[in-house]
């Protein structure tokens, strides 16, 4: 007959002997008692941290086998997707921001130019104004102030003031329509690098779905490579020692 003595049953010898002890009086036991318990705690806890098992007094490795759950193909793709969307997202709000800040530019020069019309059209207005009233001014000074002449004099200010201001109106217009121009091709740039980006989301999101799929995978092997290298070098040992799936003795 084989007779096996592990360590746990030394453990279990111990425990025994801390029952009996307490069964003593408090005051025969006391420290003793207190001194047994420490030093049980002590080689179990001792016990249960060592890297080995126990057979018929042989120490072998324990199969701490590394624990792995994969990540399936329907995580990996919300992953990816998540993690390229977010990317997408910074990208957009940055196309976003650069065209509304050019858009806004050019509303400003847009505004500014209307505004620079208006008061070159009030000094027109007003230059007219001051210019017919001084040929009225001197036409009375010379009695000629309800002569055809002076009537003539008056109607060719106001048909020079009518030409300055459409010339006026005019390169406002042109202006204003090269500007339009310009923030209506910004729109359109904008609408193609989104679409742009539209596209370039979806293939990125297909790349890191085989990307990361392939890290698991790599992973995987790796792990199932490693436990099974730990199990035959186990099973060797054990087999050397005579014992066959046997069960580790705690």
């Amino acid at each position: 007959m084989n007779i096996k003595v592990t360590l746990q049953d030394f453990l279990n010898t111990l425990k025994e002997a801390v029952e009996k002890v307490k069964e003593k009086s408090p005051k025969e036991t006391g420290d003793a008692k207190d001194a047994l318990k420490a030093e049980l705690e002590e080689i179990e806890q001792a016990y249960k941290n060592s890297p080995y098992m126990t057979f018929n007094g042989t120490k072998v490795p324990k199969l701490n086998e590394i624990s792995y759950s994969p990540a399936s193909d329907e995580e990996i793709a919300k992953t990816a997707e998540e993690e390229v969307k977010a990317e997408r997202a910074e990208k957009e709000k940055k196309l976003k921001n650069t065209a509304e800040e050019k858009i806004a530019a050019l509303g400003e020069r847009k505004t500014e130019a209307e505004k620079n019309a208006a008061g070159y059209a009030a000094k027109i207005s007003e230059s007219t104004k001051e210019a017919k009233q001084e040929a009225e001014n001197q036409a009375l000074k010379r009695g000629i102030g309800r002569s055809s002449i002076i009537a003539e004099e008056l109607a060719g200010l106001d048909e020079a003031a009518v030409k300055a201001l459409g010339e006026v109106y005019s390169s406002l217009g042109s202006e204003i329509a090269k500007i339009d121009s310009s923030i209506s091709s910004l729109k359109t740039e904008l609408t193609d690098a989104l679409d742009s980006l539209d596209g370039e989301t979806a293939v990125k999101i297909n790349e890191k779905i085989k990307s990361l799929q392939a890290e698991r995978d790599k992973k995987q092997e790796e792990v199932t490579k490693y436990n099974n290298s730990l199990r035959a070098s186990s099973a060797e040992q054990l087999k050397k020692l005579g014992i066959e799936n046997a069960a580790e003795e705690d």
